[in-house]
């Protein structure tokens, strides 16, 4: 039997440790309705979440799907405020840059979205209560309890996990590339931002060389991200268009349309990105990187 990986151990628990302090810290802004805690504590929850996928390997199943689950519900619960705050945000980014049609329909949707996020109060309150419970708690005691890194050094657990985070991802791209569907692409950002998450918690491990490739996925992530946020937004704006009056619904197409060729615009932006990072010779150029750690195996027979 291999002996403990320590390494492996203080790095699991670092990283449940870290994201679990910024839930907490962001607990009473979420229960303010803060926007900034309301995205921090759901990336931690989804940063957590990735942690134990990563850890798999040294916690006990019924734990980790217990802590799981707890989590999924935060994450789902302030899902529905925060997009609901992205959208806000974006049209009063852009009101002052049009003209007087688009801007009479943006502040009446704004208005409107401003009433649905006023009712989201209660996924807030949905949020905080799940990570006071005792379910969570226990979840998270027994994921902690039941470490056990005995199984095989952290470099080989982090290869493993990260070889199969990226043909993931690339099999996603390839999918998408074959098909050319929105829902498709959509399964693309998200399997680029677990890749991400995963690297991240990798990074210290391979250095460097890590790092641009963190910066790489950061871009691509980011273009995505506002791909996705002008696809939702220019839906929203032709639903609340069509139930709008007249006067009002008339500035709503024009405003979708921008959004939708912003949309547009960063798809084919991304398709350079994709090209380039999940190409045969990037995933040649990721492997070699994974056999180059800054770091020694911990871990002897």
């Amino acid at each position: 039997m291999s002996q403990e990986c320590a390494l492996g151990r203080q790095r699991a628990l670092a990283s449940f440790q870290a994201q679990l302090k910024i839930m907490h810290d962001n607990r009473d802004g979420v229960s303010a309705h803060e926007v900034m805690p309301i995205h921090d504590m759901r990336v931690a929850s989804r940063r957590l979440r990735m942690a134990l996928k990563i850890n798999r390997e040294y916690l006990p199943k019924k734990a980790r799907k217990a802590l799981n689950r707890e989590l999924r519900k935060i994450t789902r619960a302030l899902g529905r405020r925060r997009e609901l705050d992205v959208m806000i945000a974006m049209l009063r980014a852009h009101r002052d840059e049009t003209h007087a049609l688009w801007k009479r329909f943006m502040d009446h949707a704004i208005g409107i979205l401003e009433q649905r996020q006023a009712r989201e109060a209660r996924s807030c309150a949905e949020a905080t209560t799940v990570l006071e419970s005792e379910a969570f708690l226990a979840a998270n005691a027994s994921v902690v309890d039941g470490l056990d890194t005995r199984s095989g050094c952290v470099l080989d657990v982090a290869r493993e996990e990260l070889m199969e985070a990226f043909d993931f991802t690339r099999e996603a791209r390839k999918w998408w590339k074959r098909n050319g569907d929105d829902d498709d692409l959509h399964e693309v950002r998200i399997a680029i931002k677990k890749f991400r998450y995963a690297c991240e918690f990798h990074k210290e491990l391979f250095g460097p060389p890590m790092a641009e490739h963190l910066a790489r996925l950061k871009e691509a992530q980011g273009c995505l991200g506002e791909w996705n946020e002008c696809r939702l937004l220019e839906d929203m704006v032709l639903i609340l268009g069509d139930a709008a009056d007249y006067q009002i619904a008339q500035g709503a197409p024009l405003v979708a349309e921008a959004y939708g060729q912003r949309a547009d615009a960063l798809e084919i932006q991304f398709k350079a990105q994709g090209k380039a990072q999940f190409s045969l010779e990037a995933r040649k150029a990721f492997e070699r990187l994974l056999n180059r750690p800054v770091v020694d195996c911990c871990v002897t027979e």
